[in-house]
């Protein structure tokens, strides 16, 4: 997807792109009722004139049935949360969730936080599915 929109703006008015990606490298588990940071999901934003659009996404699920799954991508300059999502979650039942934000392009760090209503959080990094933020500056 970031290929695409990456695509759409080349050339336009002269723009400069460029893309970050941060991942998980293995799986994740939080029994957090306090937004945790998310494991080598973080990103440093170029310090420039451009703006930021950022795409958050997470295969997940919770071992407690009706327990609510939180994220978001904190902006650690500003200690503010960019955006976030909660979805209801049956108990063992895989889930996938995402959102995007938009900003400034100030040098900030991005970073992926969760935590939970009640249980388990497990994030899946298994080759096919896995939590990421990917990043396409303009500028």
């Amino acid at each position: 997807m970031t290929n695409c929109i990456q695509a759409a703006f080349s050339g336009a008015g002269g723009a400069t792109t460029n893309t970050l990606k941060a991942e998980l490298g293995s799986a994740f588990t939080s029994t957090a009722t306090t937004f945790t940071d998310i494991t080598a999901v973080t990103v440093t934003v170029t310090d420039n004139t451009g703006n930021f659009f950022a795409g958050f996404s997470s295969a997940n699920t919770n071992d407690t049935g009706g327990a609510y799954n939180y994220f978001q991508l904190l902006d650690a300059a500003e200690a503010t949360a960019g955006s976030y999502e909660s979805f209801y979650d049956f108990a063992s039942k895989e889930n996938f969730t995402s959102f995007t934000t938009a900003g400034d392009n100030d040098g900030q760090v991005l970073k992926a936080q969760c935590k939970v209503s009640a249980g388990t959080i497990s994030l899946f990094d298994d080759g096919i599915t896995t939590t990421q933020i990917d990043v396409l500056e303009v500028s």
